[in-house]
C-alpha cells in the first residue's frame, strides 16, 4: 500500500469511526430523552433535579450533535461543488474564504462534540443519582 491509499483508508476510517459515535451518542440519547420524559410525564413525583437535568443535557446533546452533522454535510457539499467544477475558476479570495468556512465548521464541531461527551458523562451521573435516591 502506498502513502496516498494509506492515507486515503485512514481518513475514510476517521470519518466511519466519528460518525459512529455522533450516532452512537444521537441513539443514546434519544433514548435516555424518550424514557425519562416518559417517566417525568407518568410520574412527576420522580421529577428530581437529577432527572431534570438528565433531560436537559440530553436535549442539549441532541443539538449539538445535530450541528456536527450540519456542518460535516455543509463542508461536504462545499467540496463537492468544488470538485464537481474541477477546481478551476475559484479565486485566490474563494480558497481562502472556503478555508476560513471549513477551519470555523472544524472548530465547531470539535467543541460541540467535545461538549457532547461531557455532557454524556453528566448524564451517566444524573442517571446513578437518581438510581441509588429510589427507595
Amino acid at each position: 500500500m502506498n502513502f496516498e491509499e494509506y492515507r486515503e483508508t485512514t481518513m475514510e476510517k476517521l470519518l466511519q469511526t466519528t460518525f459512529g459515535l455522533w450516532n452512537a451518542l444521537l441513539t443514546v440519547n434519544g433514548i435516555m430523552l424518550t424514557v425519562f420524559s416518559a417517566l417525568y410525564a407518568i410520574s412527576p413525583q420522580y421529577g428530581t433535579c437529577s432527572v431534570r437535568l438528565l433531560i436537559v443535557c440530553c436535549v442539549i446533546s441532541v443539538c449539538l450533535l445535530v450541528l456536527n452533522h450540519v456542518g460535516m454535510k455543509y463542508t461536504y457539499y462545499r467540496m463537492g461543488e468544488v470538485i464537481a467544477k474541477g477546481g478551476e475558476g475559484l479565486s485566490p479570495q474563494q480558497k481562502e474564504r472556503d478555508l476560513k468556512v471549513a477551519n470555523t465548521w472544524h472548530r465547531v464541531v470539535r467543541f460541540a462534540e467535545g461538549a457532547a461527551l461531557f455532557l454524556f458523562v453528566v448524564e451517566v451521573v444524573s442517571i446513578l443519582i437518581f438510581t441509588f435516591s429510589l427507595r
